[in-house]
């Protein structure tokens, strides 16, 4: 069993909730831990439900013909399909136009983060320029941009940044929390 982590993002809450994502490439576990894991992933997402609407993955496996083994789980449980590429809800879209950027508060692979300002109300601005990248790169970054978004638009709770809305305007895409004064 070998792998690596290729990117990880992970927060704690002050009541110790933990979220976590990882993007691994090989496996770190044993067949039979996978086929229990994606058992219990299974079970998780039957409960799941969002507005009456069932907005479930498809958690039907899906073969990989070339035996390729870097094919997560997340991958053939369906869960990276979680949202059409091209839309976000309606009712979290903003006009990028409408946002203020002022400084710069942060900075990492997938783009930077502004103090801004959005029809008065000041929030974090995380901006992803794909056009600043190669192209695989580019759509690497715009694919963890609608995973992030498809995450952040269903989290409530009071230890977390409230997201606020995504505008789309290629090759910017930007996602909009709340701004959170001397956050760590």
């Amino acid at each position: 069993m070998k792998g690596n982590i290729l990117d990880a993002d992970v927060m704690t809450t002050a009541d110790a909730a933990l979220l976590d994502r990882f993007v691994v490439k090989g496996s770190f576990m044993s067949d039979e831990r996978q086929v229990e894991l994606r058992t219990h992933i299974e079970q998780n997402l039957q409960g799941l439900s969002m507005d009456g609407e069932d907005m479930r993955p498809s958690i039907t496996c899906v073969q990989d013909s070339g035996g390729n083994e870097n094919v997560s789980l997340a991958e053939k449980l369906g869960v990276l399909r979680m949202v059409d590429k091209n839309e976000i809800r309606a009712e979290w879209k903003l006009d990028l136009n409408e946002l203020r950027l002022e400084k710069a508060v942060g900075s990492g692979r997938s783009g930077s983060t502004y103090s801004a300002w959005w029809r008065g109300t000041h929030v974090a601005a995380k901006i992803v320029d794909s056009s600043a990248n190669t192209q695989a790169v580019g759509e690497e970054l715009l694919n963890e941009f609608h995973r992030e978004a498809a995450v952040v638009t269903k989290l409530r709770h009071p230890n977390i940044v409230l997201f606020v809305g995504a505008a789309i305007n290629p090759p910017r895409y930007c996602l909009v929390f709340e701004f959170m004064e001397m956050a760590h």
